[in-house]
């Protein structure tokens, strides 16, 4: 249904309603590492509510109270999607027209206000959307129409407003009003930039990023230590009851007061750290050192169940995540800048790292992945950049293993372009010569691109188009993380 997000009267540009309404709103406020920030303002604005983090970054504003709910009224005719919903604004009354259809063009639902009021309108897709995941919506506000194509998030609900609050006007059958909150959330923090978020509920969880100021490199707590008994080799760890080993290479000429890019290397099966580092980091490293950028290393050894990577549990996550602690804390470390790489079944954990590691990963690449077989968290649904490789005759992690179940490559390179904000295709070009081809997909949230490569190849980590040599993989790869 079409409800209004704002109800009231006209008082020098602004409409304003008084509600008793509950406020739950909480989050944590971190920086681009994933790191909490300590002594972070966040201020409520609408309400005049203040809070400040503790080490641990979380924020809360929780009471019942009568709430002011006020919004400047539309200025011009416009339409968007927002959290799943399209918003209409309306500076003056104006017929309003919304028609689902599925993508082979069969119409769905239809919705049609022919005076609906001034101010701003919201139509719940979530609520209105039948079996068919991929929608096509047209949205025609007066003489204007727009066209959106709708694919709902696993497991996310688009839904921004309760039953209980829809205590609106009848508008036909689908049709009704209701209140809505219109409030800013402003966080600032000493070091950061200021972030102001607008909201439109005051019961979610919402969590922060802020971004550094000044230069473009954040240093970890490492920076300024001298290289303790944390140098170039192979060490042992213990990690979630278990005793784990990594090799690390870190640059001869180490500077300890440079922040350096962290890149890890994930194994196949078959393979091991070892493996890795006699690959060079697949052939990563003398990219590094012929572009004059000497980065940090790491090789994980997997096999502690069996397999080479978990498949039933999360320990390789938390391997992960202690390593990032150990090195952060040791080593002079952009945390702007840790990736991470693998093919196989490398490619696989890789993947299940992408969809939990958004904040502290800034890329990832993956040759050859799956999404079966392999430890996958619950998705945070985060934008992380993202870049893929599949060979279009690969039997062993396929492109498609099962479009039921949504397993496969295609599905790892889909979930990236939900989650980065991605215009989702109606295809994904494959390689049809022996050159590869690179698709990146449009529409993606600003510096989280999704990029996906396809060839005339097998189950493989390392490929050349025609009449070269040249290992394409590795120099996409390189390409790739050097853009952040």
């Amino acid at each position: 249904m079409i409800r209004r997000i704002l109800l009231g009267g006209f008082i020098a540009g602004l409409m304003v309603t008084v509600n008793a309404e509950t406020i739950d709103l909480h989050g944590t406020v971190s920086n681009r590492a994933g790191e909490p920030i300590e002594d972070a303002i966040v201020t409520l604005k609408g309400q005049a509510m203040i809070d400040t983090t503790e080490s641990d970054g979380i924020y809360s504003f929780s009471t019942i109270t009568a709430v002011n709910i006020t919004g400047p009224m539309p200025r011009r005719n416009n339409v968007f999607m927002r959290n799943g919903n399209l918003v209409f604004s309306l500076p003056e009354p104006s017929s309003v027209t919304v028609q689902i259809f599925d993508v082979s063009g069969t119409l769905l639902k239809k919705e049609y206000m022919p005076n609906m009021a001034a101010g701003f309108h919201h139509f719940n897709v979530m609520e209105n959307r039948t079996a068919a995941r991929l929608l096509v919506i047209k949205a025609t506000l007066g003489k204007t129409t727009m066209t959106f194509r709708y694919l709902p998030l696993s497991n996310c609900n688009y839904t921004i407003n309760s039953t209980s609050k829809a205590a609106g006007i009848s508008v036909g059958s689908h049709l009704a009003g209701i209140n809505e909150v219109n409030d800013t959330l402003t966080v600032s923090a000493d070091g950061y930039v200021t972030k102001s978020v607008e909201i439109d509920s005051y019961e979610q969880q919402l969590d922060i990023t802020l971004d550094a100021e000044g230069g473009d490199f954040t240093g970890s707590v490492g920076c300024g230590k001298d290289l303790g008994s944390l140098t170039s080799g192979r060490y042992t760890i213990s990690s979630a009851g278990l005793s784990r080993e990594y090799v690390i290479d870190i640059p001869p000429n180490y500077d300890k007061d440079k922040p350096y890019r962290l890149i890890f290397g994930m194994h196949c099966m078959g393979s091991s750290a070892d493996g890795v580092v006699s690959e060079n980091y697949y052939s990563l490293k003398p990219l590094a050192n012929s572009a004059n950028i000497p980065c940090i290393f790491v090789a994980p050894q997997g096999y502690t169940d069996g397999s080479p990577w978990r498949v039933s549990d999360n320990k390789d996550h938390v391997f992960f995540s202690d390593m990032l602690e150990l090195f952060k804390g040791e080593l002079c470390v952009d945390t702007t800048r840790i990736f991470c790489c693998g093919f196989s079944y490398g490619a696989m954990v890789t993947y299940s790292l992408s969809t939990d590691f958004q904040k502290q990963l800034r890329a990832v690449a993956t040759y050859a992945p799956a999404n079966w077989n392999i430890y996958l968290p619950e998705n945070a649904h985060e934008p992380i950049a993202y870049m893929q490789t599949t060979g279009k005759d690969d039997n062993l992690c396929s492109w498609v293993n099962s479009d039921a179940a949504r397993q496969g490559g295609k599905y790892c390179v889909l979930q990236h372009i939900e989650d980065n904000g991605c215009t989702v295709p109606d295809n994904i070009p494959l390689a049809n010569t022996n050159n590869h081809i690179s698709t990146e997909f449009d529409g993606c949230q600003e510096g989280y691109p999704v990029k996906f490569c396809s060839f005339l190849g097998g189950h493989q980590g390392t490929a050349s188009d025609g009449g070269s040599s040249e290992n394409w993989i590795a120099k996409e790869t390189w390409e790739f993380f050097m853009r952040f």
